[in-house]
């Protein structure tokens, strides 16, 4: 199971946390942060963010909609930071992807289970070092604090679309 950027600590019950991971026993064989936040039990968006915010650059890149109760990315102001190192055309189509989150997990979701019943669970973590939006320190960071092994990408925040078999070689262990 993967999960990238904020999307690890920040959806509640869905099938990238690993919580989830543990209600789906058996079925799961291991959970890997992708240029993500690492969380540790019990931890919810303010725990990590305050470990390691967003770079400056990317926290003006977003707008705060109350009455849809949502937060939009400005693709326009983004796109250097999020698809810096993407072809053009990939990274043009993934502009069109980009779509308001709601405002409701950054206050309320929370990593569930104990750091005993997460430990039972192998992670793992990828650390886009030129990342833009998520600092390689701040990945290293979070990834150290909760106690799980990491490896460097030499990408921007989005290695999947960057540098995909490179990706896919470290998901199946391939060295080299």
């Amino acid at each position: 199971m993967m999960a990238t950027s904020q999307g690890s600590c920040l959806r509640r019950r869905s099938a990238s946390s690993p919580e989830a991971a543990l209600r789906t026993s058996g079925k799961v064989r291991s959970v890997v942060y992708l240029a993500a936040y690492v969380p540790k039990a019990g931890d919810g968006f303010a725990e990590v963010d305050a470990v390691a915010p967003a770079t400056p650059a990317f926290r003006k890149c977003f707008v705060k909609d109350e009455a849809a109760r949502a937060l939009a990315i400005n693709a326009a102001k983004a796109k250097d930071l999020l698809y810096h190192d993407v072809a053009a055309g990939i990274a043009a189509a993934a502009m069109t992807r980009l779509k308001p989150q709601p405002l409701e997990p950054y206050g309320s979701a929370k990593i569930g289970g104990t750091a005993e019943a997460l430990a039972k669970i192998p992670r793992s973590a990828i650390i886009a070092e030129e990342d833009r939006v998520l600092a390689p320190d701040a990945q290293v960071a979070l990834a150290e604090r909760a106690g799980v092994p990491f490896e460097k990408v030499p990408t921007g925040h989005c290695p999947f679309l960057s540098a995909p078999k490179r990706v896919a070689d470290l998901l199946l262990g391939v060295k080299g």
